[in-house]
């Protein structure tokens, strides 16, 4: 695995280069670029993802030679950035200059006061048009607004897709599952005791049910898959309802079919047990498509595909339900260069700067139109039709400050259904007590 790294990072800086030297000039630097912020530091607070090479190769070999501003980035472990964010903000301190986090949490920051309002910049002559009709427009409402007003600009999309082998699937005659059920069903089908010892080990399936930002936006989609609101139109909660126990049991049964440990299980070990050849199909973020066909780490090159996700039957209908994620870019309102930050937001988001951080690996799925209509794009990455196709369905979360907190209650509860220290009925019950107490608390109603 650390060699694999070590030629995958190297790989990227060459195709990296080589893209942005070809590219450089259809930024349109002002004239000013090479001189008002020369000498100008910011720190980019940036979380630790396969999409941060790019940045990173792209800020150094263009931004910095074209600007004469220094990049100070600070790699920050997902487990931990919500923590070091929050430090930072509150504290007024302004260590982070740009900031990258996901977009579900713009409703918390804003209210705290952390993010600079972004829409005076767009207006602003001096900058670039950001040409934000460019960016699809549910990655704009999931990762940019807020309240009607833009703090952050969407930097990385993210949705669940269904990865699969499809050489067993066409081995077995089968086909990918448009509902939950028919994904039972292959999973049952496929899986198999591969050493003879009477004990599954291939598995039919596989899926996030950690307690953490993957795991309770899969428990979500499952609301959302079954027509199951989180709230009412008065803020109360209403999951506690036929809809959320058919979510609820139809969860449980894809616990059943999948491998032990899958409720500590976050997105790279699933990643992991599918390229090793150890899971027939597992929901996941886009990336792990890259991941499939890199013979340095995967042993089934060649052999897995992608589909959408599958969705829930409900009354004779197929119901989607999967949650648009991502990363976005916000500036700090505690920075001392906050337009020099928004300087470098304009840029790696541009028209141009997306493109050039999709090009070279495809490890950056796009947010703009324009790259998904880019034919040199398409031709490297046709499943990057599949992600826009998703994406032009997917569900966004309700915009509240209190939504990490309320997740976390779904998660915690669910798992303890899955694990039958509580049966589907009180796990919805105990979930909707305590959003209610939370939701009260907070002074919704």
């Amino acid at each position: 695995m650390k060699k694999a790294s070590v030629l995958l990072v190297a790989g990227i800086v060459l195709g990296l280069f080589s893209v942005a030297c070809a590219q450089e000039e259809k930024y349109p630097w002002p004239s000013w670029a090479s001189t008002k912020y020369r000498g100008v530091e910011l720190t980019f607070a940036t979380v630790k993802t396969m999409h941060f090479p790019p940045d990173e190769h792209l800020v150094r070999e263009v931004f910095e030679k074209k600007t004469g501003i220094k990049i100070k980035f600070e790699l920050i472990p997902n487990a931990v950035l919500h923590e070091k964010l929050v430090t930072d903000f509150a504290s007024g301190a302004g260590i982070y200059d740009l900031v990258e986090f996901g977009g579900n949490w713009i409703p918390e920051f804003v209210e705290g006061g952390y993010l600079v309002k972004l829409d005076p910049y767009f207006e602003d002559p001096r900058f670039p048009d950001l040409e934000l009709e460019d960016f699809l427009p549910v990655l704009l409402d999931a990762k940019a607004t807020y309240k009607g007003s833009y703090y952050a600009i969407p930097h990385q999309a993210d949705i669940f897709l269904n990865f699969y082998r499809k050489d067993l699937f066409n081995q077995s005659g089968l086909v990918p599952p448009k509902t939950w059920d028919e994904f039972i069903d292959v999973a049952r089908k496929l899986q198999r005791d591969t050493d003879g010892d009477g004990k599954i080990d291939f598995y039919g399936a596989g899926l996030m049910m950690e307690r953490s930002i993957a795991g309770y936006m899969t428990a979500w989609m499952f609301l959302k898959c079954y027509d199951a609101s989180m709230f009412d139109e008065n803020m109360r909660p209403a999951f506690n309802s036929p809809a959320g126990r058919n979510a609820l049991r139809m969860y449980k049964q894809i616990y059943e079919v999948s491998p032990p440990g899958v409720l500590n299980m976050m997105s790279h070990d699933l990643a992991t047990l599918l390229i090793q050849g150890r899971v027939a199909q597992a929901p996941n973020w886009p990336y792990v498509g890259f991941l499939m066909n890199n013979p340095e780490e995967s042993i089934i090159v060649g052999k897995g595909a992608i589909a959408t996700l599958p969705g829930g039957k409900v009354d004779g209908r197929i119901v989607h339900g999967s949650m648009v994620f991502g990363w976005s870019l916000a500036i700090n309102e505690g920075s001392k260069n906050k337009d020099a930050a928004y300087f470098l937001l304009n840029y790696l988001d541009s028209k141009e700067g997306t493109l050039r951080r999709v090009l070279p690996e495809g490890m950056v799925d796009p947010t703009r139109f324009s790259v998904y209509a880019d034919p040199e794009v398409m031709k490297k990455y046709p499943d990057f039709a599949i992600v826009k196709e998703s994406l032009m369905t997917g569900k966004v979360p309700p915009k509240i400050p209190e939504f990490h907190e309320v997740a976390m209650s779904l998660i915690t509860n669910f798992q303890k259904a899955l694990m039958g220290t509580l049966s589907i009925e009180k796990a919805l019950a105990d979930t909707e007590k305590e959003v209610d107490q939370m939701m009260r608390r907070y002074g919704y109603y």
